[in-house]
């Protein structure tokens, strides 16, 4: 059973995401360092209970029945509404720089699993990507021709084998996901606190609408990617168009 995730607010919302998040790294994650705030054992496994088994993916929030999703709707509205603490201490979970990357990560292998289940036959070659890679050059724009710009990502990504940005060095998203969790975890500033080298590739679709917040973010990262000799951006579209205007 599935529900837009427009019926919740944006605070709602984020309330989600960061619990998903913090859900799937049990290794860093304990729900009773959050929901003890409760100072009712009643209330703090019921908490556990309500938030175990959803799942987000595609603007959609899933649960394994009709009757768990009807019952998290209207819990997920009184805990934020009710409890904020309970918000700000979840919020506080993400905010090692550490945790904040394997975030990143997380969202990454998303995309990564849809990139190994569909084989593509393409000349690496002709990207010019693995001399992209190893020149001191921080920021890169792949026009798309053949195909969207989901496909462009994909071809890069099958050229890093054997080059510096190894797994937990590189980050895989398309751009309106990007954006959105960008708004929850500033990128920039992980970006800023990491010594090792990145590689960022960000697939972007022909009709995102250019505004302040894409363009001062863009800004931003090349910005900061020109100080960091080891980080490098590859964006692709299928027309140069807004990016090309941005770089």
């Amino acid at each position: 059973m599935h529900k837009c995730l427009s019926t919740f607010t944006q605070e709602e919302r984020e309330f989600l995401e960061r619990y998903h998040w913090l859900r799937h790294m049990p290794e860093f994650f304990n729900p009773d360092d959050v929901f003890s705030l409760f100072s009712n054992f009643e209330a703090e496994k019921e908490a556990e209970k309500k938030l175990r088994n959803f799942e987000l993916g595609n603007e959609r929030i899933r649960c394994p029945d009709a009757s768990t999703l009807h019952a998290l709707i209207p819990y997920v509205k009184r805990l934020v509404r009710f409890f904020p603490h309970i918000k700000e201490k979840l919020k506080d979970q993400l905010s090692s720089p550490h945790i904040r990357n394997k975030v990143y990560q997380y969202e990454t292998q998303h995309y990564v699993k849809k990139i190994d289940q569909n084989s593509l036959d393409f000349n690496p070659g002709a990207l010019g990507v693995r001399e992209f890679l190893n020149i001191d050059k921080q920021n890169l724009l792949l026009r798309v021709t053949d195909g969207d710009a989901w496909r462009g990502i994909a071809e890069v990504y099958r050229v890093l084998h054997n080059t510096q940005f190894s797994e937990g060095h590189y980050i895989v998203l398309k751009l309106k996901r990007f954006l959105t969790v960008n708004r929850m975890i500033n990128l920039n500033a992980l970006l800023t606190s990491m010594e090792e080298p990145h590689l960022l590739m960000i697939a972007c679709g022909t009709n995102h609408p250019v505004n302040d917040e894409l363009e001062n973010m863009l800004q931003e990262m090349f910005s900061i990617a020109k100080q960091k000799n080891n980080m490098k951006i590859i964006l692709t579209a299928q027309s140069e168009g807004y990016i090309a205007a941005l770089i």
